[in-house]
C-alpha cells in the first residue's frame, strides 16, 4: 500500500552535501584550533554526518562551552559553500513530482539547520515539493532524531497516522526515528550510513535508486 506521508531524510537521501559538510566543518574547526581536513577527519566526519553539530564538534576535541559559538560560526558560512557544492542525486526532484502528483504528503525531517534546509531546498527548485520542512530547531534540545519528535511533529500538522507514514533516510539514526515514531522505515543504499549499522538498525526494507519509491 502506498504511504499517505513521506518523511525524507536530507544529507544523504535527498542530495549528496559531503562536499559541502566537509569544507565548512574544516574551516569550523580549523578556526577553533582542531585539526581537520586530512583522508582520517574527513571520513570521521562522513561517519557522524546526519547527527547534530555538537557530537562532531565533540569528537574533535570542542569543549562544551564552545558549541554554541562553533555552532553558530559553521551556520554563518554554511549556505554560501553548499550553494556552490551540493547536489540532488539522481531522480529526487522527477520522483517527488510523481509522488506529488499522485497525492502523497511530502515532508523533510533533519538534523540540519532548517535556514540551511530551506535555503537548499529552494536553491535545488524542490521547496514546494514539501509541506512542512522540520530541522532541529523545530524540537526540544536533546530530542532530535533518533527521538520521534520531529516525525510526530509533520504527522501532526498533516493529519496521517503513522500507519499511513514512511520514513525514508540513510542511516540507522533514521530507521531508529521511525521505529520510535511507529513507523515503516527505507532506507537507500547510496547513503551515508554504514552497512553494521543499518543492518543492525533493520529497516522495513530498502532501495538502490530514489525512484524506487514510485512503485511503493
Amino acid at each position: 500500500m502506498r504511504p499517505k506521508l513521506i518523511i525524507f531524510d536530507f544529507d544523504g537521501t535527498l542530495a549528496d552535501t559531503k562536499k559541502s559538510i566537509f569544507k565548512t566543518m574544516t574551516i569550523t574547526l580549523n578556526h577553533f584550533g582542531k585539526k581537520c581536513g586530512d583522508e582520517s577527519s574527513l571520513l570521521k566526519i562522513k561517519n557522524l554526518i546526519g547527527t547534530p553539530l555538537t557530537r562532531i564538534f565533540k569528537e574533535f576535541g570542542l569543549k562544551d562551552d564552545q558549541f554554541e559559538e562553533a555552532t553558530l560560526f559553521y551556520r554563518s558560512i554554511y549556505n554560501e559553500i553548499a550553494g556552490k557544492t551540493v547536489e540532488l542525486y539522481p531522480f529526487v526532484k522527477d520522483t517527488l513530482d510523481h509522488l506529488s502528483k499522485e497525492g502523497v504528503k511530502l515532508a523533510v525531517a533533519s538534523n540540519k539547520g532548517k535556514d540551511a534546509l530551506e535555503y537548499i531546498l529552494t536553491a535545488q527548485g524542490i521547496m514546494s515539493y514539501f509541506e512542512i520542512v522540520a530541522g532541529e530547531q523545530d524540537v526540544d534540545k536533546g530530542r532530535k532524531k533518533p527521538a520521534p519528535d520531529m516525525a510526530n511533529l509533520v504527522m501532526s500538522k498533516t493529519g496521517i497516522a503513522p500507519k499511513d507514514t514512511l520514513i525514508v533516510g540513510d542511516t540507522s539514526i533514521d530507521t531508529y526515528m521511525a521505529r520510535n515514531a511507529f513507523c515503516q522505515s527505507c532506507i537507500v543504499n547510496y547513503g551515508y550510513g554504514s552497512e553494521e549499522s543499518i543492518k543492525e538498525s533493520a529497516p522495513s526494507y530498502s532501495i538502490d535508486c530514489f525512484s524506487e519509491l514510485k512503485r511503493e
